[in-house]
């Protein structure tokens, strides 16, 4: 397990019970896995930032699932290779599965707000950490 700080293990530990709640709220009826999907470019200039965080939100799913008995998830990864083009398609791919019950990503503002219109439209919930463009934030 990784040591965080006190303001991280909250920020942590919120994020988790919001997926949670998303989880519980959302599951799929079918009796297969809910799946969480991680959106972010795991190819080209932005890769090492996109395995990053693939690896810490399975991290995360794993550390809690241990710790407090978080139901399975299964994780899909898709690779949006930080082009808002390439979101869209992401964004699309992850709707059109009953089993997803989230999104965590994307990394950049220009894929967040392009994918953020297909996920409103579904609804799915889209978390993001890294978009700071005003009009995707607030």
């Amino acid at each position: 397990m990784i040591a965080f700080s006190y303001t991280e293990a909250m920020v942590r530990r919120s994020a988790l019970a919001s997926l949670l709640v998303l989880f519980c709220a959302c599951a799929p009826e079918g009796g297969g896995p809910a799946k969480l999907v991680v959106a972010a470019p795991m190819t080209g200039d932005m890769a090492g930032e996109g395995q990053g965080l693939e690896r810490s939100v399975r991290m995360a799913v794993a550390d809690e699932a241990e710790e407090t008995g978080f139901p399975p998830v299964e994780i899909v990864v898709l690779d949006d290779r930080a082009d808002p083009f390439e979101a869209v398609s992401v964004a699309r791919r992850a709707v059109e599965d009953p089993s997803v019950f989230a999104v965590i990503g994307h990394m950049t503002s220009g894929c967040a707000l392009e994918a953020s219109r297909v996920y409103a439209r579904a609804p799915l919930a889209m978390i993001t950490f890294l978009a700071c463009k005003r009009s995707t934030c607030w």
